[in-house]
């Protein structure tokens, strides 16, 4: 596969205190790019609905994050799908369990909210849930495969179209084994891997570790940078480079990019804009 047909349709992230910059990074993306707008810790509703809005106003598609562990109650998951389907903002869901370790209403992971609800009651086609090659710093492997294959089902019985969004990796060896695993249980979803837009290498490092990354040298090397000798801003394109190098699609199917904008999204949109031209 070459770099750019993996590039291509990518998506990226952003929540809503980068609304400043939602103008130049548009400028920078292909009409109709996916963006995920992130459940960001401290974040209003009301914030959040308008960051979607802002985001199908520049001609993006938004894809709004659900936290289960930050709903409140089946009544405000309602209203909250509600008002995304009154926006127009609510046809792409990205639904992940979220942080708080004690769930603030009955949703104690995305497979309780997914089970709650029929989604396509409030025009919801599709939804992307999380998949993690390279595990989960507080939940065992087994507990993340059986749980990734429940909501598959669950998804498939409300006949959803699914994605699955990667968390950060940083080893291709992970990222393959962890797809060839997924399409041997004939889990044939389009995947989002999930890679850095330009950042500094110890937020970088800071977030790999945070989120059960490999944060090896042998790893961080991929993304441009010796821990011997860091610079100021590393960037995906050797990891991407390798990652397209080894695809298959014959084995690995419909393989997609998506960009944590970390370092900044107007950073990451230009990025993506160049690495694509």
């Amino acid at each position: 596969m070459q770099t750019r047909e993996l590039l291509a349709d990518c998506s990226l992230d952003m929540v809503g205190r980068r609304l400043g910059d939602l103008t130049a990074a548009t400028a920078a993306l292909p009409p109709g790019t996916r963006v995920n707008v992130g459940a960001a810790t401290g974040q209003s509703a009301q914030v959040h609905r308008m960051t979607g809005v802002a985001i199908a106003d520049a001609g993006l598609t938004p894809v709004p994050h659900l936290a289960a562990r930050r709903i409140g109650s089946e009544q405000e998951l309602r209203e909250v799908l509600t008002g995304l389907q009154n926006d127009g903002t609510g046809r792409h869901l990205f639904i992940i369990g979220g942080d708080p370790p004690t769930p603030e209403g009955p949703f104690d992971s995305a497979l309780a909210l997914i089970r709650s609800v029929r989604l396509a009651d409030y025009g919801v086609e599709t939804v992307g849930i999380g998949g993690y090659p390279e595990g989960h710093p507080a939940i065992p492997a087994d507990v993340l495969h059986t749980a990734l294959r429940a909501k598959v089902d669950e998804l498939a019985r409300q006949r959803m179209r699914l994605e699955l969004f990667t968390q950060l990796a940083l080893t291709v060896d992970a990222v393959l084994t962890w797809i060839e695993a997924i399409r041997q249980e004939g889990i044939h979803a389009p995947i989002r891997v999930g890679a850095c837009g330009p950042i500094e290498p110890a937020r970088l490092l800071g977030y790999a570790r945070r989120v059960g990354a490999a944060s090896d040298p042998d790893s961080v090397e991929r993304y441009g940078f010796s821990l011997a000798d860091p610079p100021s801003r590393v960037g995906p394109g050797r990891f991407i480079a390798e990652l397209a190098e080894r695809l298959d699609p014959v084995v690995h199917g419909e393989v997609r990019m998506h960009f944590f904008s970390l370092g900044g999204l107007r950073e990451t949109a230009q990025w993506i804009h160049e690495a694509l031209r």
